[in-house]
C-alpha cells in the first residue's frame, strides 16, 4: 500500500494534499495559458494610439512635516474639545484622555484654589465668599486650560472667589 510505504497515515495525508494540490495547479496553470492565448489574439480592427494630452504639474506640494504638524494640530484640538465634554460627565475616561495627551506633551491646566491671574486665567463667573482667605481665588476652573510642549493653546475659564460686597 502506498501510504503504508510513506511511513504512515499522517504522512499518507499530507503525500496525497500535495499531490492532489500539485495536479490542481497544473489543470490550472494550463486553464490560465489556455485563457492567456485567447486574450492575445486580435479581436477585431486596431485603433492607432491616440496622442498625449500635456498634464499641468500640480500646485505647490505642502511638506511632509507641514502637513504632520497641522494634522497633529486638527488631532489635538479634537481631543480639546472631546475633553470639555467628558471632564463632567465621565471624570475617568476625561483623565486617560489627558494622560494620553501628556505622553505627545499636551498638558490640561486646571488652577481650582489658585489665586486667580487675570494674565493666566479667564474669569467667566464668581461665587460670593464670607472667607476672606479665599477671595480672588479661582473655585473652580470650567474649561481647562491647555499647553503643548509650553505652548500655551487655551487658558482656563475659571470661577473666581469674591468678598461680598456690603451694600
Amino acid at each position: 500500500m502506498v501510504i503504508a510505504a510513506l511511513g504512515g497515515a499522517a504522512l499518507g495525508g499530507a503525500a496525497v494534499g500535495l499531490a492532489v494540490g500539485a495536479a490542481g495547479a497544473r489543470w490550472a496553470g494550463a486553464r490560465r495559458r489556455d485563457g492567456l492565448e485567447a486574450a492575445a489574439e486580435p479581436r477585431g480592427p486596431v485603433e492607432p494610439p491616440q496622442p498625449a494630452v500635456p498634464v499641468e504639474p500640480p500646485g505647490p506640494v505642502e511638506s511632509s512635516s507641514a502637513s504632520a504638524s497641522a494634522d497633529r494640530e486638527a488631532l489635538v484640538g479634537a481631543c480639546i474639545e472631546l475633553s470639555d465634554r467628558l471632564r463632567d460627565a465621565n471624570p475617568a475616561l476625561w483623565r486617560r484622555l489627558c494622560r494620553g495627551l501628556a505622553v505627545v506633551g499636551v498638558e490640561a491646566v486646571v488652577v481650582d484654589g489658585q489665586r486667580f491671574d487675570p494674565e493666566a486665567h479667564d474669569a467667566v463667573g464668581r461665587e460670593i465668599t464670607t472667607d476672606t482667605a479665599r477671595h480672588l481665588t479661582v473655585a473652580s476652573t470650567e474649561f481647562c486650560g491647555f499647553t503643548d510642549r509650553g505652548r500655551l493653546l487655551r487658558r482656563p475659564e475659571v470661577v473666581v472667589y469674591r468678598m461680598e460686597e456690603a451694600v
